[in-house]
């Protein structure tokens, strides 16, 4: 069957051809010789062809081995198909197979494009219930993705569980939860979140995160709590440079 690819534009009609010559013959068709096929698919830069193979595996209640799998994933996205992608991910859990990292990156830039908040939450819960150490660079954009989905609470909410479960966040997943509360209308919540970065240090704190204080403040009440949430930022906060300073102050000012 893999011989059948070698010539011209690949196409799954070979494939299917000897298919049903060895079903008639009552010849087995296992996963490694679905998973051979579908390799020298890859190999040849075809991914719809891999595509139906993988429909003729399922019909025939074949499983892929992971690593065909994760390449199958790659070819959804590759077309545009991210419902399938995002179903065979849902298929890969009940078969206990493990996207990498970088499977699970590539799935999850469409979404970013296409704002489809509810498929990268999935994905996020995905790589947690299977131990995946993904990376900051990932969580951020997972992060983007809610945000671009108009979930800001949420955004903010898994920013502060990462946080909790002593995953690395940085800068950049402080100001996109913070931009998420700022669009909830959650101004407090987010000074709230800065506070916090602020005390609890590891989070170098940037002239974005201190602009994003500045319109956040205009919003506010003079409230005790909103005075000693920005004193705790002023004072904990030992790393911002000269343009965030005079932020800062423009900040404190409001409530002169």
């Amino acid at each position: 069957a893999s011989a059948a690819l070698l010539p011209g534009q690949p196409t799954a009609a070979p494939v299917l051809r000897v298919v049903e010559h060895m079903r008639e013959a009552g010849v087995d068709r296992s996963t490694g010789f679905y998973d051979t096929i579908i390799r020298m698919l890859a190999w040849k830069g075809a991914p719809r062809p891999a595509l139906e193979i993988h429909e003729l595996m399922r019909r025939e209640g074949v499983a892929p081995a992971p690593e065909t799998a994760c390449c199958l994933l790659t070819f959804l996205v590759e077309v545009g198909d991210v419902v399938g992608a995002v179903g065979l991910l849902r298929e890969m859990q009940t078969l206990d197979l493990k996207p990498s990292v970088r499977t699970y990156m590539f799935l999850l830039k469409p979404l970013r494009e296409a704002g489809s908040w509810e498929m990268a939450h999935e994905i996020l819960l995905d790589m947690r219930r299977r131990g995946v150490d993904y990376d900051t660079l990932c969580l951020n954009v997972v992060l983007g993705v809610l945000n671009r989905g108009g979930q800001g609470a949420l955004t903010a909410e898994v920013y502060a569980e990462e946080k909790g479960r002593g995953r690395r966040v940085d800068c950049i997943s402080l100001n996109t939860a913070m931009v998420g509360l700022l669009r909830s209308r959650e101004p407090l919540k987010a000074v709230l979140l800065m506070e916090d970065a602020a005390r609890t240090g590891g989070i170098e704190l940037n002239a974005r995160t201190y602009q994003l204080l500045l319109d956040l403040v205009r919003k506010l009440p003079d409230t005790e709590k909103t005075r000693a949430a920005l004193r705790a930022i002023e004072q904990n906060d030992k790393t911002r440079d000269g343009h965030s300073e005079a932020l800062l102050g423009q900040a404190l000012s409001r409530f002169q």
